[in-house]
């Protein structure tokens, strides 16, 4: 598997903890914020400091409607073994066959120096003072040696929103910094307002990566979100708007869109209509970005046509007279759609979630609002 990053949904797996056996780790990382911490083993004084300081500041952690979770590779006996000389607040997971260590791509050093960070190892010195003088003497070694530590932050609903894979033992955020990364990452399913900045997403178009969204951020940005290429109405907006796209670039203003389709689908049909567009088309079958921005599903598809049935008949009209047809079906057909225009430092100056399909802003509209900002 490649390596986890912000966006991405978590493996599933089946775990041991220190006291139970095959339980499903997902369902245990539901309904909260998880610190899902990886590192070596309980007889590691490093990483008994790690969690010593992770457990003092539990309670700031659970402020946040957030919860730890420590992989390591010992085995239950060995944990359990620990946690009868020291109480922890949190769960700890039995991995001595390296199961997830090997399942996100957490690698371990090349060699001890490496280990403990090379020409500078003051980090780790410091770090192993620390457990020295909070008693923490070195215990039976498990697994591997040189493994690296890993942490992520696990939304509720599965998805990733933080990943940082470590390049030496002490590389690793401790509870102060941890709690940083909680509190910067708690946008995650916030509507973005007027005046927010967009955050940054790695990203596929059709016409390749971009490792960051917002280095495609010049002039004004208008950013349209809608359902899938297959989509025949969809498919009609995105023939609108390449056919006046002069009238945005005349505003110093761009278009991307962003879709629930895979880049096959985007390149197949742009290919299959003989289509160049002049702005690229998001990528996001996973619905990262929509879950990221909030942008919900209705309810039902009574409600996703609301009071605008009649106008979508005609629009899906025009769309089938300019030559377009249902295509696959793809994400969730109940998406509603959303538009902003954000500078060129992604902070947006307009932002619009629509209530039913046909609440959305039209061409003309976009482009007189833009005149205004």
């Amino acid at each position: 598997m490649n390596r986890l990053k912000a966006g991405d949904r978590f493996p599933e797996f089946t775990v041991n903890t220190a006291f139970e056996s095959d339980v499903n780790l997902n369902e245990l990382m539901r309904g909260k914020r998880t610190l899902l911490r990886v590192l070596r083993y309980v007889g590691c004084p490093t990483c008994r400091i790690d969690m010593h300081v992770l457990a003092e500041a539990y309670a700031r952690f659970e402020e946040r409607n957030a919860q730890i979770i420590v992989v390591l590779q010992s085995d239950q006996k060995h944990l359990q073994d620990a946690l009868s000389m020291e109480s922890l607040p949190f769960t700890i997971i039995s991995d001595p066959e390296e199961t997830i260590y090997h399942a996100l791509d957490i690698p371990a050093a090349s060699d001890k120096e490496a280990f403990r960070g090379g020409e500078d190892q003051t980090a780790w010195a410091a770090k192993r003072k620390a457990a020295d003088e909070a008693g923490y003497a070195h215990g039976d070694s498990e697994g591997n040696e040189l493994q690296l530590p890993a942490m992520f932050v696990i939304e509720p609903d599965g998805f990733v929103s933080y990943a940082h894979y470590a390049e030496s033992c002490a590389d690793l955020p401790m509870a102060e910094e941890s709690l940083k990364i909680l509190d910067e990452t708690a946008g995650y399913g916030s509507r973005l307002q007027e005046g927010d900045t967009i955050p940054d997403f790695r990203i596929d178009t059709q016409n390749g990566h971009h490792e960051h969204f917002h280095e495609l951020l010049k002039g004004k940005t208008v950013l349209w979100v809608l359902r899938y290429i297959g989509c025949t109405v969809c498919r009609f907006d995105v023939h609108m708007i390449a056919k006046r796209y002069e009238e945005f670039k005349n505003r110093d203003a761009q278009v991307l869109v962003v879709m629930q389709s895979d880049t096959a689908h985007l390149k197949r049909d742009l290919e299959s209509t003989d289509t160049v567009l002049p702005f690229e088309i998001i990528a996001d079958p996973e619905q990262y970005i929509y879950r990221r921005l909030n942008i919900v599903p209705a309810e039902s598809m009574d409600a996703l046509r609301g009071n605008g049935a009649d106008r979508l008949k005609e629009k899906a009209a025009a769309a089938r007279a300019a030559g377009f047809a249902h295509g696959d079906y793809e994400g969730n057909e109940q998406q509603l759609p959303a538009l902003f225009i954000l500078d060129e430092n992604g902070k947006a100056c307009f932002a619009h979630y629509a209530s039913e399909l046909m609440d959305m802003p039209s061409v003309d509209d976009v482009l007189k609002k833009l005149e205004t900002l």
